[in-house]
């Protein structure tokens, strides 16, 4: 009960909006509804709905917040969420905090504290975001972490049709990160076309494993968009592999 009063506490103060669906509760995990500004977090058994960073929609399929194009029919959406702080005056544990702020644990984290009438809490952004002093956001968008990734990049995206070969390739030392992949279907046919379309919303749900477990980590590898390696989503359907990922 404790654990909700703080919730809700930290809700008004900070903007975030908490739901509780009755008469069920949470264990763990992200969900929310594609192309959204926002998603439900479980936090400690109960619904919590959060903001996605800066330029990002939720992405049902991967679990996190993503680039529209990979989520909302290929169109690209520019959305302001930024939550009003201040700079820390202190980083003395002694000395509390005075007045409604927010500050990341350590820079290029992605913990952070909010300060609530004298009592500080933490928080955690969603999975591969870090906190900026405002929002969670991606580690090239944010300023301290410029020195942990001297090089940071924009994610690629990589398509393939059904019964082709998806490569990956970095350069130099760099090795591959994925940060989505989907083998399916998410369009309204212009994407490999073919006779065969029936279902145009279809997802493969071990598509992000298949493809990690394949070029996490390999400054290269190869997988091959085919039923075999992820299961039919939709039979009757000519399908296609998407990737988005990193070189770092």
């Amino acid at each position: 009960m404790m654990n909700l009063r703080i919730a809700l506490f930290l809700a008004s103060i900070i903007g975030i909006t908490v739901s509780l669906p009755a008469p069920d509760t949470c264990t763990q995990g992200l969900t929310g509804a594609d192309c959204s500004d926002t998603y439900l977090q479980c936090v400690h058994g109960e619904w919590v709905e959060r903001n996605c960073a800066e330029g990002t929609k939720f992405n049902s399929a991967a679990g996190r917040c993503d680039w529209p194009r990979n989520v909302c029919g290929g169109t690209e959406e520019t959305t302001t969420t930024t939550t009003t702080t201040t700079a820390k005056a202190t980083t003395d544990p002694s000395v509390p905090c005075t007045h409604e702020e927010s500050w990341p644990k350590t820079p290029c984290n992605s913990k952070y504290i909010v300060c609530v009438h004298g009592n500080e809490y933490e928080m955690t952004c969603p999975a591969n975001l870090k906190y900026d002093g405002k929002v969670c956001d991606y580690d090239y968008n944010v300023a301290a972490c410029d020195s942990k990734s001297p090089s940071p990049s924009k994610p690629d995206t990589a398509l393939v049709c059904e019964h082709e070969t998806l490569v990956l390739e970095c350069e130099d030392s760099e090795t591959i990160k994925v940060e989505s992949a989907s083998y399916g279907r998410s369009d309204d046919g212009t994407t490999c076309t073919h006779p065969q379309m029936k279902d145009f919303e279809c997802h493969a749900d071990s598509s992000m494993q298949v493809v990690s477990e394949a070029c996490d980590g390999k400054s290269r590898c190869e997988v091959e968009a085919e039923n075999a390696e992820f299961t039919d989503p939709c039979v009757g359907t000519f399908k296609y592999l998407e990737v988005v990922y990193q070189c770092a």
